[in-house]
């Protein structure tokens, strides 16, 4: 990761959080282990996999789990497919990706992705990106492992998922390689709800006094039960005030119809409403909910800031040339009218459970 990046990390099931011949002949031993049916191993060498045309194919049955072993050397490192400018909207390029897998959905599911390090003191970059190179998540940093768990919600069609930062990117220094063990799931009850996409650069909303923002999400399946709220704030500099301790009217809004917009607030179903405090700086607020169950419709989800804080103290992340979802809103007339957000999306999250019957039993075996 570039130094310049500020990032919200890696997305552990723990929710520890701070806020993608010489060369490598990775050996992918996959195992699949459906819910029902026999179980498979599909064994598969590739040699450079260090473009998308050459990415490693995956096959990632629904509610199942596979895990990839594979290393990344200095020829993966010279010859990386690089996203710059043109690919990420990012001032100066970017790292290169040295490892890609492949990999198709049939139909929209939950995919949760795990990076474990293997080699002591390596550090590596995981990225998931569309079929068209855009940046659905990421995690970068100096964590062990990276990746996001509980899944996140991909439309059907082919993804990629990319590996970066071999040696930490020292262009000048060979490396010894770093293992690596990557595990992806698909399927399952639990949702976490991002609509950013991992790489706040450069991106971000100063809130001023009596603004609102939200996100507008869609639960997995029905029912769905909301259990916390995340949300990235952070210190612009630091001639500026640190947001920790400052306060925060959280907010979430249901709309049964499945509205495009946030309704009025004053006329909306309000599931949250109440004072927070601002726990971290450049890392995630985490704050728990106890709400009863919906059956239909969309959660918007965000926070006020209220007239007593200073202007200018409180920041929220957008990211950076992800998706342009356009379904994060602002208002500046207490939720009167709200304006989207074009580009980009704020680093405001939230976890939750579908409580249908079982989606399928994920069980995963290591074959190496």
């Amino acid at each position: 990761m570039r130094a310049s990046h500020v990032h919200p990390g890696h997305i552990p099931s723990s929710h520890r959080f701070l806020v993608p011949g010489a060369g490598m002949m990775v050996l992918a031993l996959l195992l699949f282990c459906p819910a029902q049916g026999p179980r498979a191993a599909v064994s598969s060498s590739n040699g450079l996999n260090n473009s998308r045309a050459t990415a490693l194919p995956l096959t990632l049955p629904a509610s199942a789990t596979i895990e990839v072993r594979g290393t990344i050397d200095r020829a993966d490192r010279v010859t990386g497919e690089v996203f710059d400018a043109t690919d990420f909207g990012l001032e100066g390029g970017f790292d290169d990706i040295e490892w890609f897998g492949r990999f198709t959905l049939d139909r929209p599911d939950l995919v949760s992705a795990i990076l474990s390090i293997l080699t002591s003191g390596g550090d590596l970059d995981l990225y998931l990106l569309t079929g068209e190179g855009r940046v659905v998540q990421s995690s970068f940093g100096v964590n062990n492992p990276e990746g996001w768990d509980p899944g996140i919600l991909l439309e059907a069609g082919t993804y990629f998922v990319g590996i970066s930062n071999y040696d930490g990117d020292a262009a000048t220094s060979p490396g010894p390689g770093t293992s690596f063990v990557l595990t992806l799931t698909r399927g399952g009850n639990r949702q976490l709800l991002a609509l950013d996409n991992g790489l706040p650069i450069d991106r971000y909303f100063a809130t001023a006094p009596g603004r609102i923002v939200l996100n507008r999400f869609v639960p997995v399946g029905y029912p769905f039960r909301l259990e916390r709220v995340l949300i990235l704030f952070f210190r612009r500099s630091q001639s500026e005030p640190s947001p920790v301790g400052q306060l925060i009217r959280l907010l979430v809004l249901h709309d049964p119809s499945g509205g495009r917009v946030p309704p009025v607030l004053g006329h909306a179903t309000v599931l949250v409403d109440r004072t927070e405090t601002v726990q971290e700086s450049g890392s995630f607020s985490v704050y728990p909910v106890s709400l009863p169950v919906i059956t239909q419709g969309v959660l918007y989800i965000g926070f006020q800031i209220p007239a007593t804080v200073p202007r200018n103290t409180l920041s929220i992340w957008a990211d950076g040339y992800g998706l342009d979802r356009r379904q994060s809103f602002t208002s500046t007339d207490q939720g009167e009218s709200w304006s989207v957000v074009p580009l980009h999306s704020f680093f405001i999250r939230a976890e939750g459970t579908h409580l249908t019957e079982s989606l399928g039993r994920l069980t995963s075996v290591k074959v190496f």
